[in-house]
């Protein structure tokens, strides 16, 4: 019999933990600029280069949940039910 384990994408929960604790690193401050950009806009300045860093960090920010949502999807299939 064979004792080779099946090689998956799921990660393991060390690097699940690795990768949140990232994610909060780096998004914490995108996530900061981007509320403080929205409360100017509603203070009723708009700064265009503000605006267009903004979008960026948005975006940049929207990628980066959407690899961690896939990672934790990946993760939860892993799981025995």
């Amino acid at each position: 019999m064979n004792a080779t384990r099946e090689k998956t994408d799921a990660p393991s929960p060390a690097g699940l933990l690795a990768g949140m604790g990232a994610f909060v690193i780096v998004g914490t401050p995108m996530l900061f600029f981007i509320w403080r950009f929205v409360n100017e806009i509603l203070a009723g300045r708009l700064d265009l280069m503000n605006a267009a860093l903004a979008l960026v960090f948005l975006i940049v920010f929207l990628g980066l949940l959407k690899v961690l949502a896939g990672r934790v999807r990946a993760w939860d299939a892993q799981l025995p039910t």
